[in-house]
């Protein structure tokens, strides 16, 4: 079976990205990149402009550092993780993942709060519209 979604992860905690990587392999989706920070973020983005992937989603944490080694600063990082990755994949469709909930996170085309259950991640990722995916 060819994989459903490409995906970006964004996000510091580097236990949450593995969950949400082995989750997402797990339900046939093709991780294309990870960063933990703005800084991290300026690092993977140029070598994905590179290539053309199918259906592209990232998955934006606002509660991350802007650089490498700081703490998390929840204000404005993930609207500015979303801004850059739209840059670079112009077809990117974008998920707040929040646990503020709907528009207050201020970003991403969707929302998908963690605290309900990360295992039904895939599955949300699968239902965004198709032909938005």
């Amino acid at each position: 079976m060819p994989p459903k979604a490409s995906v970006i992860i964004f996000d510091d905690d580097a236990e949450m990205r593995e969950t949400t990587r082995r989750l997402l392999v797990r339900g046939g989706h093709t991780v294309i990149g990870e960063a933990g920070s703005i800084d991290g973020l300026e690092q993977l983005l140029p070598s994905l402009q590179q290539e053309t992937f199918k259906d592209p989603v990232a998955l934006l944490d606002n509660n991350a550092p802007w650089h490498d080694r700081e703490e998390p600063d929840s204000k404005g990082v993930g609207k500015t993780a979303e801004r850059m990755i739209r840059e670079a994949l112009t077809d990117v469709i974008t998920v707040a993942t929040t646990h503020a909930g709907g528009e207050e996170a201020g970003y991403g085309d969707y929302y998908f709060n963690p605290g309900t259950g990360m295992k039904d991640l895939s599955e949300f990722i699968d239902a965004l519209p198709a032909k938005e995916r």
